[in-house]
């Protein structure tokens, strides 16, 4: 079992939550991509207003 303290940003098979910090949504999601890859995607979604709380 990998813990938090194992965590990197190249740690795969990941349960991660982001806090919308303007409408205290949180989105929980699994990705079996690196963490830093999967960050990255929702960095750009961010930039052209696709943000994931907008999925649901």
């Amino acid at each position: 079992m990998i813990t938090y303290r194992d965590l990197t940003c190249t740690t795969k098979g990941v349960i991660y939550l982001i806090n919308c910090l303007d409408c205290h949504k949180q989105y929980v999601k699994e990705t079996g991509l690196e963490l830093k890859i999967r960050h990255r995607g929702h960095r750009q979604e961010f930039r052209k207003g696709q943000t994931p709380i907008d999925t649901f």
